[in-house]
């Protein structure tokens, strides 16, 4: 469905609702991505081609907490390595390399945008 009428195929990057037979709701949970086996990564560690924001002046530190955004998916990370920069993360995240990632750090009293880059 989009818009709550039933389609059959739709285009990037409209938002759609499935229904899915044989699955539970308990199965299925927010965020979740469904995609073809073989089409997208998932991985719990990524490394980034890393660029700071000029405008934040603090120092990043291993094992530091942040916030990443890749596409519409937003999961909790940490700096598993500054140099290269490697994030792990506590839930798998999907990705296709050389997708943007962009690092926040939404506790920030100034800039809250750390950086960003593309996933090796």
């Amino acid at each position: 469905q989009m818009h709550d009428d039933p389609v059959e195929e739709s285009i990037c990057p409209a938002r759609v609702g499935l229904a899915v037979k044989g699955v539970k709701p308990e199965e299925v949970g927010r965020g979740d991505i469904i995609a073809k086996e073989g089409t997208v990564d998932v991985k719990s560690e990524i490394d980034l081609d890393f660029t700071k924001n000029p405008f934040y002046k603090t120092d990043i530190a291993q094992n530091q907490g942040c916030l990443v955004s890749i596409g519409l998916q937003i999961k909790a990370a940490k700096f598993s390595s500054i140099t290269p920069l490697k994030l792990a993360f506590e839930k798998p995240i999907v990705y296709n390399p050389g997708d943007i990632a962009v690092i926040l750090k939404p506790e920030s009293i100034t800039i809250r945008i750390l950086g960003s880059g593309p996933i090796k």
